[in-house]
């Protein structure tokens, strides 16, 4: 899917970045809590999908703005709905007793 600067300004989206931030957790939490639940989520209903390729420019302004880790080439913007189940992913991770494997 292609998205715009002017289709995504009436929609809340939240970076990884600004959710590893908002959880007060290490760079990569997001990522692994999006990729445990990625078979529960619908692109461009949980999440939106921004490659490099198709997206330079939004991404660049992205990372000017700070909303998105320096090292990001393509970008997952997750919704609202997105952003509270990988939340529940994240709190869900962190209760869970750690293996002894």
């Amino acid at each position: 899917m292609r998205y715009d600067l002017d289709g995504l300004a009436d929609v809340h989206v939240y970076s990884f970045k600004e959710t590893d931030e908002r959880h007060r957790c290490v760079k990569g939490t997001t990522f692994r809590a999006f990729k445990r639940i990625n078979d529960q989520l619908i692109e461009g209903e949980h999440y939106y999908y921004l490659s490099a390729k198709a997206h330079a420019e939004l991404i660049d302004e992205l990372r000017r703005r700070g909303r998105i880790y320096a090292s990001s080439v393509n970008v997952v913007l997750l919704t609202e709905l997105g952003y509270r189940l990988v939340s529940k992913s994240i709190t869900t991770a962190r209760s869970a007793p750690a293996s002894n494997q």
